[in-house]
């Protein structure tokens, strides 16, 4: 192909498909498309970004090799539910995506919703999965980080923590808005967002936790309108 070219290359036309569907939930892609997610007109929340060494979550490496390489479908949901994701871009061997980094494509059908399909490449959506939810601030200050990506049982004690998913949006890349809808006492709320110390909020402590997420713990009783506000300040 032409080393420069004003087209898009036929490999990565499914993220218009994907940007289309997803509206603001994040997806999990892999390949040259996590290069163009931010190049179509419209960003796509992915899991990893641009530059692969500037990441901080300490275990979404793991959950990648899973996801691409890995045989069990429980892995990869699970995975995939403790890193928030809504959507899979799945491509298949014969995929014009020119890395073909998925392996054991039988699994996907047991982990989410085939929704759309094109040649091999498919896209799956996960309705079990939430970008933040509730725990008991007990429950989740009793948990072991898993000790790679296979440990499936620290994974699934993570995720028995969840209580109920909370509504949370973006109103710009440096801010989060979370509905609470009135916490209950020693409740706070899991943000699948990497923790960094640039974090900031007026209405709660910021901590991170096992799992390299955002634990948000409320510093006072909250009511039913109340919204708890992330905001990222630079250092």
């Amino acid at each position: 192909p032409a080393l420069l070219s004003k087209r898009v290359p036929s490999g990565v036309k499914s993220l218009y498909k994907l940007a289309e569907i997803n509206g603001d939930q994040r997806s999990f892609i892999s390949g040259s498309t996590v290069f163009w997610a931010g190049a179509i007109g419209r960003p796509i929340a992915q899991v990893r970004g641009g530059v692969d060494k500037a990441a901080i979550h300490p275990l979404w490496h793991h959950a990648s090799y899973q996801l691409r390489e890995g045989e069990n479908p429980q892995l990869a949901a699970g995975w995939l539910e403790a890193l928030g994701v809504n959507f899979v871009l799945v491509h298949g061997y014969s995929s014009a995506e020119f890395y073909h980094d998925f392996k054991n494509l039988n699994k996907w059908d047991k982990v989410g919703q085939k929704i759309w399909e094109r040649g091999d490449d498919v896209l799956y959506q996960l309705d079990f999965s939430s970008p933040a939810w509730v725990v008991d601030l007990a429950d989740i200050g009793n948990l072991k980080q898993p000790e790679n990506g296979k440990d499936l049982v620290a994974l699934n004690d993570y995720l028995k923590a969840k209580k109920r998913p909370v509504a949370m949006r973006w109103e710009n890349p440096s801010k989060i808005i979370i509905q609470t809808n009135s916490l209950g006492d020693n409740e706070a709320v899991v943000v699948a967002v990497s923790f960094a110390s640039g974090w900031r909020s007026r209405q709660a402590i910021l901590k991170k936790d096992i799992m390299g997420n955002i634990l948000v713990i409320p510093e006072k009783p909250l009511d039913q309108s109340d919204n708890i506000v992330l905001e990222y300040l630079k250092l």
